[in-house]
């Protein structure tokens, strides 16, 4: 194997571990923020918390794994996420304007990449 390919396959046998697990195991989510079968606003707020701060770290630790490879993005992939951040960054801490604003996002994206998600996955399990 080359360093091409050593660091290739580093990056993404760092990316496995990275994706590995939630942060509380396999512990009961849904029984953690309940107090006398009520939901516990408090611990669920904080439970989100935790889990989008996780999921943050993770990408930040992708970023770390992938960034030999950066050089090779996708120049409309990356203009488009910077104008995007730039959009999300001009709202500052108006959080329900960002959540708004990131989930009409999600769903551009989700409708862009749908079909073609789904085509490969059905060619995956075809094989």
């Amino acid at each position: 194997m080359n360093g091409e390919e050593e660091e290739i396959q580093k990056a993404i046998g760092t990316l496995c571990f990275i994706q590995d697990g939630p942060i509380t195991g396999q512990r009961n989510k849904l029984k953690a923020v309940m107090e006398d079968g009520e939901l516990d606003l408090d611990r669920a707020v904080w439970m989100a918390l935790a889990f989008c701060f996780d999921l943050v770290r993770r990408c930040e630790y992708s970023y770390l794994a992938l960034r030999p490879f950066g050089k090779y993005a996708d120049r409309e992939i990356v203009s488009r996420m910077s104008e995007e951040n730039q959009r999300l960054a001009d709202l500052g801490q108006d959080y329900r304007a960002l959540a708004k604003a990131l989930e009409k996002m999600i769903i551009t994206l989700a409708k862009e990449t749908v079909d073609d998600h789904n085509a490969l996955r059905d060619e995956i399990l075809s094989d």
